[in-house]
């Protein structure tokens, strides 16, 4: 087998080896007139390099028009990644506008270009921070089990980053505290949002603290109870028989301050009377809707 492949190569070699040049020269020849040099045109996005942390930027357009040169067979092949337009910040200043040079980067064998413009506009906006009202608001209910008292709060302001143009749109600092269930007192870690005048959020500004921490106070709900009148006499005369009418009466307060309470008290009458209006004495957080009764004096 192996002699047989070397016979076949020995066999006419010199022949072989011209129509091989031959072959070479031709495709040379047809790739230089078949692969002429052609022009392209190519949007790309402006990127920028070595910008600062410490301002936002914006373009005069974000976009550049690029005209490339190159041979037809390097069009099929044209690798996107090696293909920018980018402009460098590295020696800006911190706020003001000024013209920055559109630097093409392309691949090796494209001969040469033209871009749509030479220079693009920046505005340098630098960033700053400012102290912001937060407001807490209650979210949901406590289904009737208690109401809130109070809520306090850790921070009255917090600062927000960004540039002047967006932290001047910001009113406050809003949060909500969630009630849906709560009956006794409680803390709560609160998301704040930045939001302007008309309630809508702010975008483009940082929260230095995103979150707060809310001190809930709770109070139980308004109940009523039906407690006995006892009336107070100046005379304790045991013989006495005092009575009032009516005997019972019904007392709304919140719930701890009734749990304890079975009984109203009158004001202290005399016994010269038979039956003396009395007024009824209340703890302070407790009403009725009868403030007085009737006292009934027999001897």
């Amino acid at each position: 087998m192996l002699e047989t492949i070397k016979r076949t190569i020995k066999h006419n070699f010199f022949a072989k080896a011209m129509s091989l040049f031959a072959a070479i020269v031709l495709w040379l020849f047809v790739m230089e007139n078949q692969n002429p040099t052609i022009e392209r045109g190519f949007t790309l996005p402006i990127e920028v390099a070595n910008a600062a942390n410490d301002y936002d930027y914006t373009l005069s357009q974000k976009n550049v028009r690029v005209t490339v040169a190159a041979k037809r067979m390097y069009f099929a092949t044209l690798p996107s990644e090696k293909t920018r337009a980018t402009i460098d910040l590295s020696s800006a200043g911190v706020s003001g506008s000024f013209d920055a040079p559109i630097l093409i980067e392309l691949p090796k064998g494209y001969e040469s270009y033209e871009k749509s413009e030479d220079k693009v506009t920046v505005v340098l906006d630098p960033y700053i921070i400012v102290p912001v009202m937060v407001d807490i608001k209650e979210r949901g209910s406590s289904q009737d089990i208690a109401n809130v008292s109070s809520v306090q709060k850790t921070e009255s302001m917090l600062e927000i980053r960004g540039t002047a143009k967006n932290t001047a749109k910001v009113n406050k600092l809003i949060g909500y505290v969630d009630l849906i269930g709560k009956e006794a007192d409680f803390e709560q870690e609160v998301i704040l949002i930045p939001v302007d005048g008309a309630g809508s959020e702010v975008s483009g500004v940082e929260m230095m603290t995103p979150t707060t921490f809310v001190k809930v106070k709770m109070k139980k709900s308004v109940i009523s109870k039906t407690v006995a009148v006892t009336p107070v006499i100046s005379d304790k005369n045991p013989s006495y028989q005092v009575s009032a009418t009516p005997a019972y009466i019904e007392i709304t307060g919140e719930e701890h301050l009734l749990e304890n309470i079975n009984e109203i008290q009158t004001e202290t009458v005399s016994t010269a009377g038979t039956n003396v209006q009395a007024k009824l004495i209340f703890p302070e957080g407790v009403t009725s809707k009868i403030n007085s009764v009737t006292v009934n004096i027999k001897r």
